[in-house]
């Protein structure tokens, strides 16, 4: 009798503990802003990229460990809703946030509830049910953030943070109603290096290039760094540059589009970090594209200021 009581009391003291409302969450701190995680970890399109190795990934829906973890619902805010489904009968809503905790870091809050049941049997399965569901979370979240621990993954390209060494440039302008092409940018770069030499000037650098979308037109300026001041003339003007001033700058191997792309992930770095820009960004041309015309092999510096 007596046994049997202890062998009861066995089975029933797990069942004791479990409350008939089994909450998960999981936090996982990141040394990126907010605005990163959201867009990073919202783009499923990508998540095969961070996704742990033992998982997989459509664009749409992460499998992990036997569980299948659908994007029901994006938000524009930093909130997301997904689905985990267990079994072909049953699915269990959670919700994802991200938070800022200060300038460089946030957190990442992945939550759901699992309704127990009532016997004994069915709370004890709902239990392991939440511990596969609490482990799963916690390796995808853990895989995530040292994914976004590299500022390449998140942007597509090194950023990095600089100072300005070329504090005087000789610019042009010129408005075109077309996007310019090669041909004309180093006209304008030709112009430019022919005043120099004229004005026995010296380069100190490659040449620089800001392309802007106007209602109707393309304003394109090209700029080169010299050593010391030289007489202005006609549409040729000098640019003082604050010397030792902030810029974010990667390295671009690639054609228009590829720079482009790069200036876009700019913007998001400058949004992400609520960083400002007193200037215009440019374009250092390290390839010279008059004489390397396959555009994959061009490489090109682009810069943006900041404060």
């Amino acid at each position: 009798m007596a046994t049997a009581i202890l062998l009861a009391v066995c089975f029933a003291s797990p069942y004791l503990f479990i409350p008939s409302t089994i909450h998960i969450s999981q936090v996982q701190y990141l040394s990126i802003p907010a605005n990163a995680v959201v867009r990073s970890f919202n783009n499923f399109q990508n998540c095969s990229r961070w996704m742990p190795s033992a998982g997989n990934c459509d664009g749409k829906t992460i499998e992990y460990n036997e569980i299948q973890f659908l994007l029901a619902k994006l938000y524009e805010t930093a909130l997301q809703k997904i689905a985990i489904i267990t079994s072909s009968s049953d699915t269990v809503n959670s919700l994802i946030s991200s938070n800022q905790l200060s300038k460089d870091s946030s957190f990442i809050y992945w939550e759901c509830s699992l309704t127990a049941g009532i016997s004994p049997i069915s709370r004890i399965q709902q239990y392991n049910k939440a511990k596969k569901i609490k482990i799963s979370i916690d390796s995808i979240l853990g895989s995530f953030a040292r994914f976004t621990s590299s500022g390449e993954n998140i942007y597509g390209y090194p950023i990095i943070r600089t100072k300005v060494k070329d504090s005087i440039l000789i610019s042009e302008k010129k408005i075109l109603p077309s996007y310019p092409t090669t041909s004309q940018v180093y006209e304008l770069i030709s112009s430019l290096k022919k005043y120099i030499s004229d004005q026995q000037g010296d380069e100190t650098g490659f040449p620089m290039l800001n392309i802007m979308k106007t209602d109707s037109t393309y304003d394109m300026m090209a700029a080169i760094p010299i050593r010391k001041i030289i007489p202005e003339k006609g549409n040729k003007k000098i640019k003082r540059v604050l010397y030792n001033g902030n810029l974010l700058m990667t390295e671009v191997k690639g054609g228009i589009s590829a720079i482009n792309k790069a200036f876009v992930e700019m913007e998001n770095y400058k949004e992400d970090y609520d960083l400002q820009s007193p200037a215009i960004p440019y374009q250092l041309l390290i390839t010279d594209r008059t004489k390397i015309t396959d555009t994959s092999e061009w490489k090109t510096q682009v810069y943006y200021p900041f404060y």
